[in-house]
């Protein structure tokens, strides 16, 4: 074998093995997406690097978001529970699916979330540490879009905080796409009069 052909096939080598570890970087590793305009047409939309979706032992998906949005390292994660009641809406030819899921805690990087969230939104910092609760429950429709096959599709919802409660001062809407197709979690403003609402369903020290 002359040395132009063994040459040849290193370099081929080399240039596989290195988009291999790029392509499994990029699918597991911890993402970046770049500093963004979160004001769209007076609304606050956050994009969110998804790390890991999973089917959880009770039959809910749960998805995993971590990586630099703003410069800031953040993390948290959305659970979507496995029973979904279609209603179809006959006049507009579409379904939404009602059933509830949570928001977790996934560690300091979900405090930070909270923090950036105050941050965007203009409200006042905490006296100390902020910190997410552990698990934060919600009622969710899915958009058209079944969250069941989120995983595998992703879907279109919209999350409502606490919807059982006489606590206005919590009750926020925002809307949560899962897109599979950007790898991202889209945690998108439904109406800036829940910016402090919504904080506060996060939190416990507003």
């Amino acid at each position: 074998m002359d040395t132009d052909c063994i040459l040849f096939r290193l370099i081929h080598y080399l240039y596989m093995t290195y988009s291999m570890i790029a392509f499994f970087k990029n699918l597991f590793g911890k993402k970046t997406i770049p500093d963004q305009s979160f004001e769209e047409k007076g609304f606050v939309d956050l994009d969110f690097p998804i790390t890991e979706i999973t089917f959880e032992p009770t039959g809910a998906t749960r998805c995993k978001v971590r990586g630099n949005v703003a410069g800031v390292d953040v993390g948290l994660a959305v659970v979507l529970h496995s029973e979904w009641n279609p209603q179809p809406l006959v006049e507009h030819g579409a379904t939404f699916y009602w059933g509830t899921g949570n928001f977790q805690r996934t560690g300091p990087e979900s405090d930070r979330f909270v923090s950036l969230l105050r941050h965007i939104y203009s409200l006042p910092a905490p006296d100390g540490p902020a910190a997410m609760l552990d698990n934060i429950s919600v009622q969710v429709v899915g958009l058209n879009s079944d969250p069941s096959k989120a995983k595998d599709i992703g879907a279109r919802m919209k999350m409502f905080f606490h919807y059982e409660s006489e606590d206005g001062q919590r009750y926020a809407e925002v809307f949560t796409n899962i897109n599979i197709e950007k790898g991202v979690l889209e945690f998108h403003e439904k109406d800036n009069e829940y910016r402090l609402p919504l904080v506060r369903a996060f939190c416990n020290d507003l």
